[in-house]
């Protein structure tokens, strides 16, 4: 699923898909875990109602039980930006497979991220401002 969004600071922001919310968290990206069952038992989740979470929902709440070490628990295929709006932190993470991508990019005071290679080419604003950088060269 391509997904495409900002970061303003305080923030997180969809431009293309949706960002998943829950208890003061954030998360916009593209998530597919394998053995959902072991991370669903390893947060208390029943089998039975583990139909009822998206991958994006999981790993939220893999973020708020074990923190940044939430990681080590994670199989699968990702790329998303996670942001914990208490604390500030915002993480932007792909899986260490070649399995997936993700872009970023620093404009001004906001962090544009995608997992689509041509977003930031295909996008107006973007295709604007690197025309107008190539004149001043």
């Amino acid at each position: 699923m391509k997904f495409a969004g900002s970061f303003d600071g305080s923030r997180l922001s969809a431009i293309i898909g949706s960002a998943i919310h829950l208890d003061g968290f954030q998360l916009l990206g593209d998530v597919e875990l394998y053995h959902r069952d072991e991370l669903g038992d390893l947060l208390g989740i029943r089998y039975i109602d583990l139909d009822n979470y998206s991958d994006g929902k999981l790993v939220l709440l893999a973020y708020k039980k074990w923190g940044q070490k939430f990681f080590q628990y994670l199989y699968g295929a990702w790329s998303f930006v996670l942001h914990d709006v208490d604390s500030g932190c915002v993480l932007i993470s792909k899986d260490p497979t070649e399995n997936s991508c993700l872009f970023y990019l620093r404009h001004h005071e906001k962090i544009y991220f995608s997992n689509y290679s041509n977003f930031f080419r295909d996008s107006p604003f973007f295709a604007l401002n690197f025309l107008i950088s190539q004149r001043e060269f």
